[in-house]
């Protein structure tokens, strides 16, 4: 980490297809999951932990903002809603409604935009490049 660079030993995963829902045998129901080395995983949970308290300190995320975020959930996201919901009903008020399918969300996410995104957070230096290196030449 203090060189910022990832060993190639860690960058090896093992792709397993998951089944998400519907017909099993249909390619389009499964999601490729990386089963990865033990030490990658710890390697993750540090630098995930380092880079959440850095946009938690620096305030950098929307409070609207409730995925990926310590003492939030899509829970709390949902109670927020029913509650905007019924305040707007209660001040005889329609809300407009907005539905979003979200379950293809993650199934591709473009590297050099992360780094772009992390840039735009002030993250340079080393740390980006810690990114870098952990994004690159996966196999």
């Amino acid at each position: 980490m203090e060189k910022g660079i990832l060993t190639e030993v860690l960058k090896f995963a093992k792709i397993i297809p998951l089944h998400k829902g519907g017909k099993r045998d249909k390619p389009s129901n499964k999601r490729p999951i990386s089963v990865l080395p033990f030490f990658s995983k710890i390697y993750e949970k540090v630098i995930g932990s380092r880079l959440t308290d850095y946009i938690e300190n620096n305030q950098i995320l929307m409070t609207s903002q409730f995925g990926y975020r310590k003492n939030s959930s899509i829970e709390i996201a949902t109670i927020k809603l029913v509650d905007w919901v019924n305040t707007l009903f209660e001040a005889c008020l329609i809300p407009d409604a907005l539905f979003l399918d979200l379950k293809n969300t993650f199934d591709t996410i473009d590297h050099k935009q992360i780094l772009l995104e992390l840039e735009k957070m002030s993250v340079t230096g080393q740390s980006l490049s810690c990114f870098e290196s952990y994004l690159s030449d996966q196999k």
